[in-house]
């Protein structure tokens, strides 16, 4: 693989980071597949303006409008980045959004919700199991859990050189082989995993075409560094996508009867 450096200044995950993305993908949105994505993961939930969703990890509040407009509810959204929870308070000032750490989520947002979800988002959180729990706390029995997310396999050794080439430590994807382990205990019951994979390959290749033909406003925006950094990026997510070193699922979970 390329070497790639990722300053702790340039992440994507960054403020800066998720507006040069929001460039690419047309919306405040800081995950592949933007609006399709979103469908994608709520095509079997009916329209409901009462029903109650927490959005964790919301980024820019992209998705959270955007479930909004489509019907499935009332959304709060949680970002631990105090940049971009502003930006999504001034941007989007019919929802709310709140500063907070996912992983003691239950005393920002105590809820209750109906249906928790995250886009992209569980990856980045270091202690998984304690956000799962987190999530259990705020939805009574019966809600439900949404994740949208990469996978990899921990038996592929190019899964850890991707990391470690691209992301580092703080990556951290599903293993595929070891979701049910990792749910136990946390309040959920897992009802549905499914591969999307192919379409994550599709959304990463049309990523790289966007961030060519985006390349003035990112300039504009944020400079010939980022540029080049996000072109750099993605490149290498494309490719791994394309080889099968990481993929994508959607999966769904209800709230065991505490």
């Amino acid at each position: 693989m390329t070497a790639f450096a990722q300053p702790e200044s340039m992440r994507m995950n960054s403020a800066q980071g998720k507006q040069v993305l929001s460039v690419v993908r047309g919306g405040d949105f800081a995950h592949p597949g933007e609006v399709e994505a979103i469908k994608m993961v709520f095509a079997d939930l009916g329209s409901n303006p009462q029903r109650k969703l927490l959005d964790v990890g919301c980024g820019l509040g992209g998705t959270a409008e955007e479930v909004s407009k489509l019907g499935f509810g009332v959304v709060t959204g949680l970002d631990n980045d105090r940049p971009t929870i502003e930006y999504a308070l001034t941007t989007y000032p019919r929802h709310s959004f709140v500063c907070g750490d996912a992983s003691d989520l239950s005393t920002t947002v105590p809820g209750p919700f109906d249906l928790v979800y995250m886009f992209n988002a569980l990856y980045t959180m270091p202690d998984q199991r304690k956000v799962l729990t987190q999530c259990a706390a705020v939805c009574p029995a019966g809600g439900e859990l949404r994740i949208f997310d990469y996978f990899i396999r921990s038996t592929d050794d190019r899964a850890r050189i991707f990391a470690e080439t691209y992301e580092g430590s703080r990556w951290q994807p599903l293993a595929i082989d070891q979701v049910q382990a990792l749910f136990a205990g946390t309040g959920w019951q897992i009802v549905e995993m499914r591969d999307i994979s192919t379409d994550y390959a599709r959304w990463y290749k049309a990523l790289v075409a966007g961030i060519e033909s985006c390349k003035d406003q990112i300039l504009a925006m944020a400079g010939q560094q980022w540029f080049e950094h996000a072109l750099t990026k993605y490149r290498g997510y494309a490719k791994a996508a394309e080889d099968g070193v990481v993929g994508g699922l959607v999966l769904r979970a209800t709230r065991e009867v505490p």
